[in-house]
């Protein structure tokens, strides 16, 4: 048996916000707070995703959690500067950081002593520092190559994307991946299952055919303009190509309510669904120069996973599981559309012929079985770049959980019973999933008629156009054709409310009757100047932490001290 990694966690910042985060109340001075630097005496707009901060439930979960003075803390630092002198260091530490301390106040939220976490806070605290630092750059005239550079570290650092890195475990890998919360202009209160499964999973030991299996794991945004810019690439190529390759990969995200679907397969296609930034995408998925790829750009790609092995050994626990193998197509020789910016979508573009057995020879994609929103994107990147890496036998494929429930039924509240029991069985059930998924390894699949390509691209396949010209209107797509799963459904991130509603769609045209999960990051997500020459992110490890060790951290709180942590529940 290799011998469990440590890693080390500075501890003084570290206990204040454990010690809040042990008591969720609603405190009264959490309406009063701004995250504006208070050296900004007349601060510059905030983008529509950063404003939503101020909401009365954001403010709840970040005062609950502690989260809300790691926010204030770097308002203040970035104060201290003297021009752009010690930004990079500084946003690069604070951003770190945070991955560290959102994944302490998630398990803290989370049922004590139970496999559990809430993924709100890190979210909303990572949009006020994100907004906090665009303010304080308009203040300062800081350049805006400058701050998108900065931004798209805090943003990327933050979500734990450079953390992937099997190297540097002496145990076995798998690789998970989750999403933000999306459609919060609905309902903040919005919860997203994939990344609180992020959360209480990642530095988790599972056991695996050869011994026990460390879970690496890392966010990605709800955000078409990240993808195109290659976010997922440059956060999964050093996990997929590291020396002790991943045993398999999970890409997760919310799906239908009271099911898992395993995706059989990933359509080339967005659907033009609004994201957090309420832009729409439609048209064939662009992938962008520099990143390695299969040429040409294949319309779909499959799932290696052992789906149904794993809908043997865990359906029903207490979930269904279903290996869905449906896709919509349109002919052989349809020509591609560029994807292109604007609200809404075309709904008549994501059109076709749904078929419940896979697509068939050379036909042209309109939807995976995930549908036509980001969920289909991250598995259709993920999946692609495993076949361009020359690694078609390494597992991986995407699995859609059921739509988190438990809020969307009361006024106001944060969390309840119902919403924390829900969110633990989802949790519980994805790790029986992947254990599963180790125990019985890959499924072969034919070899593609496209050239896999290991050096990166020199050119886009395709490229946003312009920026969108409407608003985002409120209707919803009725057309079952629009989406890989049935009316009513817009599967997985394309559709239904994250404890917002039972079943809530996404319009192709737009924007959605509820609320989901998918993703893409922050500004200038393409051009963080930290990366290296392989575009590739600075190292840091995850933190592995379990909600029972906690407690022991709150009794050495006080003290400013380092202490190793061993990995969580190690079998």
């Amino acid at each position: 048996m290799k011998p469990l990694t440590k890693r080390t966690l500075a501890l003084p910042a570290v206990a204040a916000v454990v010690a809040s985060t042990l008591s969720i109340g609603a405190p009264a001075a959490a309406t009063e707070q701004t995250f504006t630097p208070t050296c900004v005496e007349d601060p510059t707009a905030l983008g529509v995703e950063e404003a939503l901060v101020y909401e009365p439930a954001p403010r709840e979960l970040l005062s609950a959690s502690g989260l809300d003075r790691v926010a204030t803390d770097f308002a203040a630092e970035l104060c201290s500067l003297t021009g752009t002198d010690g930004l990079s260091a500084l946003v690069e530490e604070r951003a770190r950081g945070l991955w560290q301390k959102g994944i302490l106040a998630a398990r803290a939220m989370g049922a004590d002593g139970e496999l559990d976490a809430d993924d709100r806070p890190l979210y909303w605290a990572r949009l006020a520092m994100t907004g906090a630092l665009r303010q304080w750059s308009a203040a300062n005239d800081v350049p805006q190559k400058t701050l998108e550079a900065e931004l798209a570290k805090l943003d990327a650092l933050s979500r734990g994307q450079d953390t992937l890195d099997p190297d540097a475990s002496e145990r076995d890998v798998v690789v998970l991946t989750g999403f933000d919360p999306f459609f919060l202009n609905r309902d903040a209160r919005i919860s997203n299952p994939s990344g609180a499964i992020v959360l209480a999973l990642d530095g988790e030991i599972v056991q695996g055919p050869n011994g026990p299996v460390e879970i690496q794991a890392a966010l990605f945004p709800v955000r078409w303009r990240d993808f195109g810019d290659g976010m997922v690439e440059k956060a999964l190529t050093p996990a997929f190509s590291a020396k002790n390759r991943p045993q398999l990969f999970f890409t997760i995200s919310q799906g239908s309510p009271k099911s898992f679907d395993l995706e059989a397969f990933n359509g080339a296609w967005r659907g033009g669904t609004v994201d957090n930034e309420q832009v729409c995408s439609q048209g064939t998925t662009p992938i962008p120069a520099g990143v390695a790829t299969v040429s040409p750009q294949p319309q779909w790609t499959e799932s290696t996973l052992p789906r149904q092995a794993m809908v043997d050994d865990v359906d029903g626990q207490p979930f269904a599981v279903n290996d869905r193998r449906s896709v919509v197509e349109l002919p052989a020789g349809t020509p591609s559309i560029a994807a292109r910016q604007g609200c809404p979508a075309d709904r008549s573009l994501n059109e076709g012929t749904k078929r419940e057995d896979g697509p068939s020879e050379g036909s042209v994609a309109r939807a995976g079985g995930g549908g036509t929103y980001l969920s289909n994107e991250i598995a259709y990147r993920a999946t692609l770049l495993r076949d361009a890496l020359g690694e078609k036998d390494l597992p991986g494929g995407h699995v859609h959980t059921p739509v988190l429930e438990g809020v969307q039924n009361t006024a106001s509240e944060v969390s309840n019973p119902e919403f924390e029991r829900n969110r633990q069985q989802i949790i519980a059930q994805t790790k029986s999933l992947l254990e599963s998924a180790l125990a019985h390894g890959t499924v072969g699949s034919d070899e593609p008629t496209e050239t896999p390509t290991d050096t990166p691209t020199d050119e886009p396949t395709e490229s946003p156009t312009d920026a969108p010209t409407e608003e985002p209107t409120t209707g919803a797509d009725t057309s079952a054709s629009a989406n890989g799963s049935d009316d009513g459904a817009d599967s997985g991130n394309d559709a239904t409310a994250a404890g917002n509603s039972d079943s809530a769609e996404a319009g192709a045209d737009g924007t959605a009757k509820n609320s989901a999960s998918d993703s893409t990051a922050s500004d200038g997500a393409n051009s963080s100047d930290a990366a290296d020459e392989a575009g590739r992110l600075p190292r840091t490890g995850g933190l592995p932490l379990s909600t029972a060790g906690i407690g022991a951290l709150l009794i050495a709180a006080g003290a400013a001290l380092v202490i190793g942590v061993r990995r969580r529940r190690s079998r």
